[in-house]
């Protein structure tokens, strides 16, 4: 899969998303689950880490995680692109604990970090 600066939509399917981001934006993704499924006390967490192991960013659900219904929304701010390494492959998962501690890698891949091209 091509990497990608559009926002995501994944169902519960573990998949490999690619993403592209430039610096200094504010991006956001979906992952949507379906009804069936209960969310009820659930939390998300996305971890993106150098290919050295070493973390760049934790979100975790009330802080860069939100969730509404049966969709969690997963935001970057402006100061946290910013921070990001550019021109670097960085390694990420976003996981999903359920109310009873289980938990499942729901997505992952890469993030690729660009210059802006247009700055003020």
């Amino acid at each position: 899969m091509a990497l990608t600066s559009d926002a995501q939509t994944i169902d519960l399917t573990s998949k490999v998303v690619n993403l592209l981001i430039k610096q200094g934006d504010t991006k956001s993704f979906t992952v949507t689950f379906p009804d069936a499924i209960s969310l009820t006390s659930s939390t998300a967490k996305m971890t993106i880490k150098r290919r050295g192991g070493t973390t760049v960013l934790t979100l975790q659900s009330g802080s860069g995680i939100t969730r509404s219904g049966q969709v969690f929304t997963t935001s970057f701010t402006k100061a946290q692109t910013a921070a990001l390494p550019v021109d670097v492959l960085l390694d990420y998962d976003w996981q999903w604990t359920d109310a009873s501690g289980t938990e499942d890698t729901v997505i992952g891949g890469t993030i690729q970090v660009k210059k802006q091209t247009t700055t003020t």
